[in-house]
């Protein structure tokens, strides 16, 4: 990141290996113009559709072809009856047809439809809300740019894509605390190369819940359904509503439950994690600031303003937005919402007007981060000027230009700018850089290539993308297998023979270089993630600033004054005595740290190579190589591996990162028995070796401690007496102090406490054996009346006296007149009488949770913090790595 600009040689070379770049100039011309012949490169310096000029700044390109062809990129990802009888939202895509009709039928849910996010055919969730979400927000923020510059029809195009999601993400919801997370397997999906009408890999399904949670997939899902509530209102307010309520629900099992997903779905782990793999707190954040904004319920913004440390963490800036970290966004999303004025009610608010100007504070310094003119900027450029945070930089650069625009537009509408360290930026300052990194995309970079397929005269022709890659099942519908797919559709150098029209691929490396490759990811496969906050950027750019509009009003309208919290006098936050509401959160304890191991690296986890084919090019023999690393010898996950590397001089690899020896960032942890694969190319006269040289072995977490055992009393019953139910008002004890010991009853409701040291009882009598309660215990009810006659017992109690004796606790009451009898036992005791002990605390309640079948929003919706809160029942990552439930009564984990 920020290396001087490359030679003008270099600049038009994007194929040439990273090593050719320290070749003297004219070396480096001649293996370009080699590499050029035979390797899949793009095609350099073109002229870009829409009178852009290629390469330079100040370039201006047709966004409104750009943010069509945007929008009809989602059409291609579709998963599910996209044409025939029944489809409701036909394709625009002619090549292709419906797949995945029998998605989630093993587990007897209807989870058809959807997206493919990126290139491959499994339906990730976490991903796939978060583009729900980014396209959600470009529809509430630019719709009016949307349609000043689309028309109706390219509004009318992003809402029915916006539906199409969400109509997946409520099937998926069906539970109060049941998410299902994924449908298919990742690893059997990387090994095969089929289009998705003719997939053949297991189309297993995973979900979450209580006992499994997944707080950072169901708040993304909560946060996608609230945006898309405001997004779809004006046209289908009842369809609105219906998304909110599931909103409200999965962010109540999300904070009720935490933990991550990648926990409780290992499948998902290497491919779709949140952020390290454990930290939910921005999705909860993210999730609260657009259930705020969705329903103009103060409760979600003092949600923000309870946690606000436990949030943000140690490390309070964070300059990323992708589906991976989404801090910033809510950080913006906040900032805007104070900007255009809080309610009365929140700005008297002292603890909730401070977290929204700390947001706001945040936004800010995302800007300074970013700006290319900030001395103390934290995210740097390409030397073109793309900013670059790792590989594939295209979703992370749209991420940053979309927040930087839109607060740019917040700032704007109340007059304000950024100040960084003495460098002030006003909106139209930052702007103008988000527009740059469209541009740069467009095809404003030394390659003059857009990064947009279709948009412009060069563009990458060899996506990593399964469907584009094949020949239409339109065109030719013979079956194509894993292994046919791989060697005559993946391998080959030709052109993808169907153009993924409007999708934007991952983008250059830090050198401005690119390389149009099928097997390099990195490069050409597309997201879903890129491609949705493109569509607000590009709405924003092509119509222009327009004047500030009053931002939508919550669903419903809110009254003048927003009303009362539910309860009459509302506990104080995080208070002993708000063990009822949702507000009152702990930080989840931290695992212990890993010990290292104490055996050679190499021993428990192997790296085995052979070759798998070969070829000759250029006159010398090249060998395709095909490597595992598994964790063979451990019985426990081993991460954090690293390899070391002899005689490995690869002119292609995949699922390795492109410079050295280092697999992909993705494979940091091995379960038992677990492989991952790489590959690689080179020359069949070197004989590559790899060994590894370190790894952290990860020990199990201890088990919990169990309770503590109450001190139990000589001679115990062979079975514990029921539980006695909660104590009524204080009544005249039915029996006096020093009464015989067989057989005691339990004490009655409220008896007077024995004293100190209490006479001696006479003998004790013989006693029958313990006999069971003639009825289980019943839950806490009112006291039952007193029997007509006493028990049978070998020795008769004693007569009851005249008058109740005067109890020394509470005050005496007037006298009544003595039972006929004592009441009897509920079961008879062995042991003599103990001193009362202090009544036990009823067991918690479930969450009371409506009925599954209506998971829909109700007329006056819940007000959250009346829902029990069962932090306390499970620890954050206490347990040891959890595996999936079982699916149905046949499945196991």
């Amino acid at each position: 990141m920020g290396k001087p600009s490359p030679a003008p040689g270099m600049a038009a070379t994007p194929g040439v290996p990273w090593r050719a770049m320290a070749v003297s100039c004219s070396l480096l011309c001649l293996l370009a113009h080699l590499h050029l012949v035979a390797c899949q490169t793009a095609t350099t310096s073109a002229t870009i559709s829409g009178g852009a000029s290629s390469g330079g700044g100040g370039a201006s390109f047709n966004y409104t072809d750009a943010l069509a062809k945007a929008i009809l990129f989602f059409d291609a990802q579709r998963s599910g009856r996209i044409s025939g009888a029944g489809a409701s939202m036909p394709t625009g895509v002619a090549w292709r047809n419906n797949s995945g009709l029998g998605d989630g039928a093993a587990q007897q849910v209807d989870l058809e439809g959807g997206y493919y996010e990126g290139g491959g055919a499994v339906k990730y969730g976490l991903p796939a809300a978060f583009a729900a979400t980014m396209l959600a927000w470009s529809l509430v923020d630019f719709r009016r740019h949307l349609e000043a510059a689309g028309g109706a029809a390219q509004l009318t195009a992003a809402r029915n894509a916006l539906r199409w999601s969400t109509d997946y993400l409520v099937k998926a919801h069906t539970g109060m605390n049941e998410l299902w997370a994924q449908v298919g397997d990742p690893v059997a999906d990387s090994a095969c190369w089929q289009r998705p009408e003719d997939m053949s890999t297991p189309r297993t399904a995973y979900r979450v819940n209580a006992s499994h949670p997944g707080s950072d997939l169901a708040a993304e899902t909560a946060a996608a359904l609230a945006a898309a509530s405001l997004a779809l209102r004006p046209v289908d307010a009842g369809y609105a509503s219906t998304l909110l309520g599931h909103a409200e629900q999965l962010f109540v099992f999300a904070d009720s439950y935490r933990g991550s997903y990648s926990d409780a779905v290992p499948q998902a782990r290497r491919f779709s994690t949140s952020g390290d793999g454990s930290s939910y707190q921005d999705e909860l954040a993210w999730a609260a600031a657009w259930l705020h904004r969705a329903t103009g319920y103060g409760v979600y913004a003092q949600y923000l303003a309870t946690n606000d440390a436990w949030i943000r963490g140690s490390d309070s800036l964070h300059t990323e937005m992708s589906w991976q970290q989404k801090l910033p966004g809510a950080q913006v999303l906040v900032a805007q919402m104070l900007l255009q004025g809080l309610p009365a009610s929140l700005s008297s608010d002292v603890a909730v007007r401070a977290t929204f100007e700390g947001y706001r504070g945040m936004a800010d310094l995302f800007v300074c981060a970013h700006m290319p003119a900030n001395p103390l900027r934290a995210v740097y450029t390409t030397p073109a000027g793309l900013l670059y945070v790792r590989r594939s930089p295209a979703q992370l650069a749209l991420g940053a230009a979309f927040l930087l625009a839109l607060h740019a537009d917040s700032l704007a509408a109340s007059a304000h700018s950024v100040q960084c360290d003495g460098v002030v930026f006003p909106p139209a300052a930052i702007v103008a850089f988000a527009q740059s990194q469209v541009d740069y995309l467009l095809g404003s970079n030394p390659l003059g290539l857009s990064f947009m397929v279709g948009f412009g005269a060069a563009f990458p022709q060899r996506l990593h993308h399964r469907g584009a890659s094949i020949v239409s099942v339109n065109a030719n519908t013979s079956l194509v297998t894993c292994d046919g797919g791989v060697a005559d559709w993946l391998n080959r150098n030709a052109p993808n023979p169907n153009v993924l029209v409007g999708a934007i691929v991952g983008g250059p490396d830090e050198s401005d270089g690119f390389q149009d490759s099928r097997l390099l990811p990195a490069f050409t496969e597309p997201s879903a993630c890129a491609n949705a906050p493109a569509v607000g950027l590009l709405s924003r750019l092509a119509a222009g600033p327009l004047p500030s509009a009053p931002p939508p009003p919550p669903f419903p309208p809110a009254p003048p004054s927003p009303p009362p919290r539910p309860t009459a006098s509302p506990p104080p936050l995080c208070s002993s005595s708000a063990s009822s509401s949702f507000l009152c959160l702990s930080p989840p304890l931290t695992p212990a740290s890993p010990s290292a191991p104490t055996v050679d690296p190499a021993a428990l986890v192997t790296v085995s190579c052979t070759v798998t084919g070969g070829w000759e090019q250029y006159g010398e023999q090249q060998s395709q190589w095909t490597c595992q690393v598994a964790n063979t010898g451990s019985a426990f996950p081993v991460r954090d591996f690293t390899l070391q590397c002899d005689d490995f001089e690869p002119s292609q690899a995949w699922n390795m990162e492109p410079l050295g020896c280092q697999l992909p960032w993705w494979a940091t942890r091995l379960d038992p028995n677990e492989a991952i694969s790489f590959g690689f190319m080179q020359s069949a006269a070197v004989q590559p070796r790899f060994t590894v040289n370190s790894l952290v072995s990860l020990a199990p977490p201890p088990p919990p401690l169990p309770p503590p055992t109450p001190p139990s009393p000589p001679n115990p019953p062979p079975n514990p007496p029921p539980r006695p139910p909660p104590r009524p008002p204080p009544n005249p004890p039915l029996s006096p102090p020093n009464r015989p010991p067989s057989p005691p009853p339990v004490p009655p409701p409220r008896p007077p406490p024995p004293p100190l040291h209490p006479p001696s009882p006479p003998p004790k009598p013989p006693t029958p054996p313990p006999q069971p309660p003639s009825s289980p215990p019943q839950s806490p009810s009112p006291p039952p009346k007193p029997p007509t006659s006493p028990p049978k017992s070998p020795s008769p109690p004693p007569k009851p006296p005249t008058s109740p004796p005067k109890p020394p606790s509470p005050p005496p009451k007037p006298p009544t007149p003595p039972p006929k009898s004592p009441p009897p036992p509920p079961k008879p005791l062995s042991s003599p009488p103990q001193p009362p002990s202090p009544p036990p605390s009823p067991p918690p309640r479930p969450p009371s949770l409506p009925p599954q079948s209506s998971p829909l929003r109700s007329p006056l919706r819940h007000p959250l913090n009346h829902l029990p809160h069962p932090h306390g029942h499970r620890p954050h990552r206490q347990q040891p790595h959890c595996h999936p439930l079982p699916l149905d009564p046949t499945q196991t984990p």
